[in-house]
């Protein structure tokens, strides 16, 4: 069956997933955190993608994000691939690409979904679609389990320091009127964390690259209909229905056999 093309609409939020090659090791310390945080930002401003936020794990990264122009986040992941490829690749003696092939994406509702794939990107959520159906390693913490982001923007969301990276979303502003309000609102959803199946939702939709939110033809998903010819919904399983041909009225009361001559 053929690929569908990759989910993509500038102005409107996305969250994206790229896992290591092989589910290996794509952030060792903290020395690699930075490089890649800064080859990030680098391509953000280059490509003008506003990214409201970003986790990283050792496996892979899930970034939640919002492109200016069309094919703004293929430029952008091409770019941090170059740059941080090469530093990792000097730093560790390998060769070779760091990504597992194609980033996998979906638009985000800005109003309904926003701050819940936030939230995912900065929390132990986000571990459920960067591991599912991956070998996960052996000395990952709590391998198999939900693990938190070695790096991510959730300091900066918390007021704990100032991330150049980071550019915030009409939704984040509404959390509250003062920079208190806001980070104590968002301490609060960080605590609660993501329902399970509002978790799971999610990670479906980025790994598999579906819409999020209602039917088609639906609020939202009419918006995204309207600027793509992209299926947006998996089919459904099983063959078609056969079309049932309704008898035309010249043959509606015939008889079996009889002629309409």
């Amino acid at each position: 069956m053929a690929r569908l093309p990759r989910l993509e609409i500038p102005r409107l939020p996305h969250l994206l997933l790229q896992r290591a090659h092989n589910f290996g090791c794509l952030a060792v310390d903290e020395h690699d955190a930075q490089a890649w945080q800064a080859a990030l930002h680098q391509a953000s401003r280059d490509q003008a993608v506003q990214v409201h936020g970003y986790g990283l794990w050792p496996q892979g990264f899930l970034l939640l994000l919002t492109p200016e122009h069309a094919g703004g986040l293929s430029r952008l992941m091409q770019s941090v691939g170059r740059r941080y490829g090469a530093h990792f690749n000097r730093r560790h003696g390998r060769s070779g690409g760091l990504w597992d092939g194609r980033f996998r994406t979906t638009v985000v509702d800005p109003a309904e979904s926003l701050l819940d794939a936030l939230l995912m990107v900065e929390s132990e959520a986000g571990w459920q679609a960067l591991a599912t159906g991956r070998r996960v390693v052996a000395d990952t913490p709590a391998a198999g389990g939900l693990v938190p982001p070695q790096w991510s923007s959730r300091d900066h969301h918390l007021g704990r320091r100032r991330d150049p990276v980071v550019q915030e979303a009409a939704a984040w502003w509404a959390l509250g009127n003062t920079p208190f309000e806001r980070e104590l609102g968002w301490k609060r959803r960080l605590d609660a964390g993501l329902a399970t199946r509002r978790a799971q939702s999610l990670a479906d939709a980025v790994d598999k690259g579906w819409v999020l939110g209602g039917p088609p033809g639906d609020g939202f998903a009419a918006l995204v209909e309207a600027a793509t010819p992209r299926r947006l919904q998996p089919l459904r399983r099983g063959r078609p229905r056969k079309a049932v041909v309704a008898p035309s009225s010249a043959t509606a009361g015939a008889a079996p056999g009889a002629s309409s001559d």
